[in-house]
């Protein structure tokens, strides 16, 4: 059972809804919408989601997308566009876990901030710089508290990501982009302590004929560790989605070929490798490859009918 209501305005937008689960759980999100002029946009939102409220069909909006329970928090995001060629983005997202959840013996909390500025000289190229952290509450060992305690206590860990990228279409056939990101991992349990990584790539898209196109990335990485791993998006065959965790020191490389010879046909062949440094297997358990080097192939031919 829910309710939803929202009201609408020349300078914006306020809209609430409250849903009740079969358990008797509440859950609520609410926000307001604004135009402020001169180019530039606000949006507000907040939302509180019971312990024991279940939505088996809804998608709330939350640091867990999806979840929908056991939180409250509120988001604020920023919109200004100065200029034609500039835009700057920014939000800021406070939430609090009310009650215990996997792996954290005690109510928790957060807040994550992010900052993104573009810039497009021409309608041919682009460039943003984007900073983002987040701190949150995670569990300690209970050693690491109290002595002798069994109940776990709280730590904070902090992740600090700063991106730089660049994109150009160098002619109708061809595309380049480039990216180079750090990060810093701080962990207050003193085993981890701080951790930094750095990721550097150069992705080219070629149109060689209408029916072809070649996506091929090279990329460099260098971390302390997982903690301060890095994420970087890739082309992939049709319905599958890749985003690799890279850590450690090493490089990948990836190449898919897509071909569409006549319409209703799509074939696609995707060949990637990741050599690593200093390692004498990649992976674990029954996913673990010996040696310094891994690859995957993938191969899909689509028809449609």
């Amino acid at each position: 059972m829910s309710a939803y209501a929202d009201a609408k305005t020349r300078a914006g937008v306020a809209f609430a809804e409250v849903a009740r689960g079969a358990g008797g759980g509440l859950g609520a999100v609410g926000g307001l919408g604004l135009d402020l002029g001169g180019g530039a946009d606000l949006l507000v939102v907040g939302r509180s989601y019971a312990p024991d409220y279940v939505s088996l069909h809804g998608y709330p909006f939350g640091e867990r997308n999806g979840v929908g329970r056991n939180e409250r928090g509120i988001y604020a995001g920023v919109r200004v566009k100065p200029s034609r060629a500039w835009t700057v983005n920014a939000y800021l997202d406070q939430y609090r876990f009310p009650f215990l959840r996997f792996n954290v013996p005690r109510p928790s909390r957060g807040v994550e901030a992010l900052v993104h500025v573009e810039h497009r000289p021409s309608r041919y190229a682009r460039v943003y710089a984007q900073a983002r952290t987040e701190t949150r509450e995670v569990s300690l060992d209970a050693d690491n508290v109290v002595p002798g305690s069994t109940v776990g206590g709280l730590g904070e860990q902090t992740r600090q990501t700063l991106r730089l990228q660049g994109e150009w279409d160098a002619s109708r056939r061809l595309r380049l982009r480039s990216r180079v990101e750090g990060s810093r991992f701080e962990d207050e349990d003193p085993a981890r302590g701080v951790t930094t990584g750095s990721l550097l790539y150069q992705d080219v898209r070629w149109q060689a004929f209408d029916w072809l196109r070649t996506d091929a990335r090279l990329t460099l990485f260098d971390t302390d560790g997982y903690d301060a791993r890095l994420y970087a998006f890739e082309n992939d065959l049709t319905g599958v989605f890749a985003i690799p965790a890279l850590s450690g020191r090493g490089v990948r490389g990836y190449v898919l070929f897509t071909a569409r010879p006549t319409d209703g046909i799509t074939a696609q062949l995707k060949l990637a490798t990741t050599w690593l440094r200093r390692v004498n297997a990649i992976g674990s358990g029954a996913n673990e490859v010996a040696g310094q080097r891994v690859s995957d192939l993938g191969v899909q031919l689509r028809v449609r009918l």
